[in-house]
C-alpha cells in the first residue's frame, strides 16, 4: 500500500514540475510577445523583432511567425519577410500574408512570383483594386500593357468609378498606341482632379499623335508650367509642337530651354538642334540656322544632309568659305555613303 502511494506521489509531483514549466513557458512567450508589441506601438522595430524572435524560440505560432515578417516588411527587408512567411503553411496564409509576399517580390521585382501571387490573390479576391492597380503598374512598366489592360477592365465592368485604376488603363492604353482611347480615359481624371504634370505631358502627346495640334500644344504647355518650365521632356515636345503650328518663336525659345536644362544623348541633341534650325530658317535667320545645323554635324556626324543643310545656310548669310567647306564635307560624306551602300548591295548579291 505504501509502495502505491508512493509510486502515485512521485506521478503527481513529475505532472505538477511539467505542468508548472508549460506554465512558465507560456509566461514567457506572452512576455515577449506583449514587450514587442509595446514597442510596436511606440515604433522601435528593432527591439520589437528581437522579442518576437525569443518569443518564437518558446513557441512556433503563425501569429508569432506573422509579427515577425510584419517586421521585417516595416523594415524594407523583402528577402526575410518571403523566407518567414514561407514557415506558414499555403493553406493557412491569410490575405495580408499573400500581400505582403505579392509585395515584397514587386520590390524584389521577381517576375514570375509576382505573377503568381497577383494572380493567386485575385482569383480568392477579384475585386482586390489594390492588387489589380499594383499588378498592372508592374506590367506596364514592363511593356506589357496588353496583360495589364486585361485585368483592369475586368475591374472597370465591375467599377468604373476607381481613379487607380483608370489611371492605369489610361496608361496602358496610350503604351499600346490606342490614343483616342487613352485620350477620353485622361479626360475623365482631368474632370476628377488629376490635372497634373503626368496627365497633361500623356494627353498632350496623344492628341499630336491624332494630328491635334493645338490641343496637344494646350496641354504640353500646361504640364510644362506645372513643371515651372523646367522639364526637358515638355520642353522638347512643346518646341516640336510649336514649329508644326508655326509659333517659330516659341519653338526656339522652348528648343534653347530644353538644352540649357539637359546635356542628354548625341542623337537626342542632334534633333533638338534640327529642329531649331529648322525653326529659325522659316524666319530667314540664316545665321542661326547655320549654327544649329553645324551643331547637327557635331553630334551626329555620319547624318550627310546636315552638312549638305549647313552649307545653304551659311551661302544665304554670306559666309562663303564655311558654305564651300561644309558642302565639300557633304560631298565626301554622300560619296561615301554611296559607296557603302554600293558595297553592301554587291556583298548581298554574292549571297545568291
Amino acid at each position: 500500500m505504501n509502495r502505491y502511494l508512493s509510486k502515485n506521489i512521485v506521478i503527481f509531483l513529475l505532472l505538477m514540475i511539467s505542468m508548472s514549466s508549460i506554465a512558465k513557458k507560456d509566461i514567457s512567450t506572452s512576455s515577449y510577445i506583449s514587450a514587442g508589441d509595446s514597442c510596436m506601438v511606440n515604433y522601435d522595430i528593432i527591439r520589437a523583432l528581437h522579442y518576437y524572435k525569443l518569443a518564437s524560440q518558446e513557441k512556433i505560432d503563425n501569429s508569432i511567425i506573422r509579427k515577425i515578417a510584419n517586421c521585417y516588411v516595416r523594415q524594407g527587408d523583402n528577402i526575410s519577410c518571403v523566407r518567414t512567411l514561407s514557415l506558414i503553411p499555403m493553406d493557412s496564409l491569410s490575405n495580408d500574408d499573400m500581400r505582403k509576399l505579392f509585395y515584397s517580390y514587386k520590390s524584389l521585382d521577381k517576375k514570375d512570383s509576382i505573377i503568381y501571387w497577383g494572380n493567386y490573390i485575385l482569383n480568392k479576391y477579384p475585386h482586390d483594386c489594390e492588387i489589380i492597380t499594383s499588378m498592372a503598374d508592374y506590367l506596364n512598366e514592363n511593356n506589357q500593357p496588353e496583360q495589364a489592360t486585361k485585368i483592369l477592365q475586368k475591374y472597370i465592368d465591375y467599377d468604373s468609378t476607381n481613379i487607380f485604376i483608370n489611371r492605369q488603363q489610361a496608361y496602358a492604353l496610350y503604351l499600346m498606341m490606342d490614343y483616342k482611347a487613352a485620350i477620353q480615359m485622361y479626360k475623365q481624371l482631368i474632370d476628377k482632379g488629376i490635372d497634373n504634370y503626368e496627365t497633361n505631358f500623356i494627353i498632350g502627346i496623344c492628341y499630336d499623335q491624332i494630328d491635334s495640334t493645338n490641343l496637344a500644344y494646350n496641354h504640353l504647355q500646361k504640364a510644362s508650367t506645372i513643371k515651372k518650365n523646367k522639364d526637358f521632356k515638355s520642353l522638347y515636345r512643346l518646341g516640336k509642337t510649336a514649329l508644326s503650328l508655326g509659333l517659330i518663336e516659341e519653338s526656339i525659345e522652348y528648343l534653347n530651354e530644353a538644352i540649357k536644362i539637359v546635356y542628354p544623348s548625341d542623337d537626342l541633341m542632334f534633333y533638338l538642334y534640327k529642329y531649331l534650325a529648322s525653326a529659325h530658317f522659316s524666319i530667314h535667320h540664316y545665321t542661326e540656322a547655320a549654327s544649329a545645323f553645324e551643331k547637327c554635324t557635331e553630334f551626329v556626324p555620319s547624318d550627310e544632309l546636315s552638312y549638305y543643310n549647313a552649307a545653304q545656310m551659311f551661302g544665304l548669310c554670306g559666309k562663303n568659305e564655311k558654305a564651300k567647306k561644309f558642302l565639300k564635307l557633304y560631298i565626301e560624306k554622300a560619296t561615301a555613303k554611296e559607296s557603302s551602300d554600293m558595297s553592301l548591295i554587291k556583298k548581298r548579291n554574292s549571297n545568291y
